[in-house]
C-alpha cells in the first residue's frame, strides 16, 4: 500500500519559485499545475523535480528510496511538494499513489516516469528472473502509470505524459543487457500506442531516450566521453529543461515523439 506524506500547501503555487535553481524555460503555464514524477529521490528524477518546482508546478515525488530530501528542498525554496514510497512495479500502489496526488492537488496535469534500473548483462548471465524483473521496472511500472493517469487526464480534458526510454531502445544498447534494450524497446512502442489512442482526448505522450549519463551506475563500465561527438557523458540537468520544455504548452503540437539527448551518439 503507498501513502503520500504530509498534507501540501496549495499557498505557494501562484508564481514561480525563485529560490530553486530556476528552469531556463520557466514557462508561465506551469503555474499552478500538478506533476508526478518517479525516481525523484535521485538522478534525472530529483533534478526534474526541482526544476518543475522553480517553474511553480505543484509536485508529487515518488521513488522506492524515500524522496524526502527532494521535497525538503522543494519545500525550503517555496514549492509545494509531496512524497510517496512507492514500487512502480506495483499497479495498486501505482493507483493509489496517482489518484492520492490528484486528489490532494486537485488535478494532474503531467506525469514523469524516471525510475528504473540498469542492467549490463550478458545473455549467459540473463536468467529468467532476472529478465523478468528488468521488464516489471523498466516497461510494467510505465504502462501501469500510464494505465491509471489517462483515466483521471481524460475526466479534465488535457495531460501530458513523458517515459523515459533510452538509446538502448533504439540502437540495442551500448553496453546494457538484452533485457534493459528490450525493455526500453517496448517503452518507446508503449509511446507511440499511448499517444495515438488518447491524443483526441488532449493527452500528449512523449519519450526521453538518453544516452550514456553520469551517475553511480554507469561508473566503472567503461563508457569513454571521447566516443560522444559533443565530448562528454550526459548530466541531469541536461534532461530536466526538456522535460520543462514537453510538459509545457510550448509543446502543445508535440505527442508521439521519442526525443534523442546523447550528445549525438545516434543521429537521426
Amino acid at each position: 500500500m503507498s501513502s503520500i506524506t504530509n498534507s501540501p500547501d496549495l499557498t505557494d503555487s501562484s508564481a514561480p519559485v525563485v529560490g530553486l535553481s530556476s528552469s531556463i524555460l520557466n514557462p508561465s503555464d506551469l503555474v499552478g499545475k500538478a506533476v508526478l514524477i518517479t525516481g525523484a529521490s535521485s538522478g534525472i528524477g530529483r533534478a526534474t523535480a526541482l526544476a518543475l518546482a522553480s517553474s511553480g508546478m505543484m509536485v508529487t515525488c515518488v521513488d522506492i528510496a524515500p524522496p524526502e530530501q527532494t521535497v525538503e528542498a522543494i519545500r525550503a525554496a517555496g514549492g509545494t511538494a509531496l512524497g510517496a514510497v512507492v514500487n512502480i512495479a506495483d499497479d495498486e500502489a501505482v493507483r493509489e499513489t496517482i489518484e492520492q496526488a490528484a486528489a490532494a492537488y486537485g488535478r494532474l496535469d503531467a506525469v514523469v516516469n524516471c525510475a528504473g534500473i540498469g542492467d549490463f548483462t550478458t545473455l549467459e548471465q540473463t536468467t529468467p528472473e532476472h529478465w523478468e524483473r528488468q521488464l516489471a521496472i523498466n516497461l510494467t511500472g510505465p504502462f501501469y502509470l500510464v494505465r491509471h493517469a489517462i483515466p483521471i487526464m481524460k475526466a479534465q480534458g488535457s495531460g501530458s505524459i513523458i517515459l523515459f526510454g533510452s538509446i538502448a531502445g533504439k540502437t540495442g544498447g551500448l553496453k546494457n543487457g538484452p533485457a534493459y534494450a528490450a525493455a526500453k524497446g517496448g517503452v518507446h512502442s508503449l509511446v507511440k500506442w499511448a499517444a495515438k489512442a488518447n491524443a483526441s482526448a488532449g493527452i500528449r505522450v512523449n519519450s526521453i531516450a538518453p544516452g550514456p549519463v553520469d551517475t553511480p551506475f554507469t561508473q566503472g563500465q567503461g563508457f569513454d566521453p571521447k566516443t560522444v561527438p559533443l565530448g562528454r557523458m550526459g548530466e541531469a540537468a541536461d534532461f530536466s529543461e526538456a522535460v520543462s520544455y514537453l510538459v509545457s504548452d510550448a509543446s502543445s503540437w508535440i505527442t508521439g515523439q521519442i526525443l534523442n539527448i546523447n550528445g549525438g551518439l545516434l543521429m537521426e
